[in-house]
């Protein structure tokens, strides 16, 4: 049996983890949870990213493509050939994400601080990026952007994340999830911490969200035609159903299921998306879960992000590596690039 004790924003939460289970304790509560352990991890690229995040599955190229944050790099995996190639921005603070532009072969769109932009890379080994902004924020410095994902038609959502101090302590509330309109950033929530993982139902109706720092997952109702959300509520929360560590990036599959990667939560867990149950737990080698998505030929391959930042690496020494995950008896949707024109 192991015992491990993980602290989040204040909450102690002592989680024992057996086969066949999870048993939490909160205070005298004790819960029995009976969510098995899932899927056939794999190392897909092996390296210590700094914070590894962003999966993109390329449909067209059949590649993975996915960014190093604070290294202000980005990847571009091909599965058939096992090939990985990395091109990295010399200035700036940050990559967050990488998207590539509909119908602009070789254009990406990325964020960068607080700028959102486009680069212009071939896919070779270290390639010079020039970054071209489009659009910026004015938020707290130190603030960033962190997470960003198209919906079905194209429309960009990006949200920021709050600056850490020299305490360790983040800028509560400071931050904000926007939608790209044109040239500008346009506020759809107000007063996040942490922006991350964000995923749309297959009937367009539903956006699930998550800010990092709530330790849950919520959902909107989304309307496709004008890109607004509406009538926010808790679907998940993490302390609630017993699992240590905070949710960070997420996708869906065809089931409607979620699939949150858990950062100090060692591993993806799986989330009904109508109940909130989680049903089925992926255990990685490594603590710090950031991001997944779905790809391979048949889109039923989970690709996991990880970061290294802040973990054992005599102990986990495959911390920031790209793991892929079979076996997990379902399949999801292709990433959806940005759609300029419509924007």
């Amino acid at each position: 049996m192991h015992h491990s004790v993980a602290e989040n924003g204040g909450f102690f939460l002592l989680v024992l983890c057996i086969v066949g289970g999870v048993v939490s304790s909160q205070g005298n509560k004790l819960k029995m949870l009976d969510i098995p352990e899932i899927g056939s991890v794999a190392v897909l690229y092996e390296a210590q990213l700094i914070t590894g995040e962003g999966p993109f599955w390329k449909e067209d190229e059949q590649v993975l493509h996915f960014v190093d944050i604070p290294g202000r790099s980005i990847f571009r995996h091909d599965p058939a050939t096992e090939i990985t190639t990395k091109a990295t921005y010399d200035e700036g603070v940050s990559i967050s994400f990488v998207i590539p532009v509909a119908g602009q072969e070789g254009t990406f769109m990325i964020g960068m601080g607080q700028s959102v932009g486009t680069i212009e890379w071939d896919g070779q080994d270290g390639t010079a990026l020039n970054f071209t902004p489009l659009t910026n924020v004015e938020e707290q410095a130190g603030n960033r952007f962190n997470d960003g994902k198209c919906d079905r038609n194209g429309r960009l959502w990006t949200g920021t994340m709050g600056y850490f101090n020299e305490n360790g302590q983040i800028s509560m509330n400071s931050s904000n999830l926007y939608r790209l309109d044109s040239d500008s950033l346009e506020v759809q929530v107000e007063y996040v911490t942490l922006s991350n993982g964000m995923a749309w139902s297959s009937d367009d109706k539903l956006f699930y969200y998550i800010d990092t720092w709530s330790l849950r997952v919520d959902v909107f109702d989304y309307d496709i035609d004008s890109a607004t959300i509406s009538n926010r509520r808790t679907l998940f929360d993490l302390v609630e159903n017993g699992f240590e560590g905070s949710p960070d990036g997420m996708t869906i599959d065809v089931d409607g299921n979620l699939w949150v990667a858990l950062y100090n939560g060692n591993g993806v867990v799986k989330v009904n998306g109508v109940t909130g149950a989680p049903e089925g737990f992926i255990r990685l080698p490594v603590p710090k879960a950031t991001s997944c998505a779905w790809g391979g030929a048949d889109l039923d391959v989970l690709y996991v992000s990880t970061a290294a930042e802040g973990a054992d690496l005599s102990e986990f020494p495959l911390s920031g590596s790209m793991f892929k995950v079979n076996g997990l008896s379902t399949r999801g949707f292709p990433s959806v690039p940005v759609q300029i024109d419509i924007l």
